[in-house]
């Protein structure tokens, strides 16, 4: 087969991640070398992570200084709702009070 574009490489790599085939069995379905795969897999990852479903999160200036805090109780447990403007997180009454400090400044 001729060269593959990046763009062709990045579908093939989405391909597979959703395709829940081993790298093997992917490569065999596909005509591709493993080698390849894990090259391109590779190269991926270090130059843009394209991926990953991680979204990184930027403050926005706020127009109305309003906040909530809400603790409910259910029978599924405890949640907690934070609220700012249009901006809500919703956690389980069990998540831990450090990592909430450690989230709320890195956002501040």
């Amino acid at each position: 087969m001729a060269k593959r574009t990046p763009e062709q490489w990045l579908e093939l790599l989405q391909q597979h991640k959703q395709s829940r085939l081993t790298v093997a069995q992917f490569c065999r379905e596909n005509h591709l070398s493993e080698s390849s795969f894990y090259l391109k897999l590779k190269k991926f990852r270090e130059t843009h992570s394209p991926l990953s479903t991680f979204v990184e999160a930027k403050p926005v200036p706020s127009v109305a200084p309003c906040a909530r805090v809400d603790v409910r109780a259910t029978s599924q447990g405890s949640t907690i709702l934070l609220q700012h403007g249009q901006c809500r997180l919703t956690c389980s009454g069990t998540t831990s009070p450090e990592w909430l400090a450690v989230l709320i400044k890195s956002l501040s």
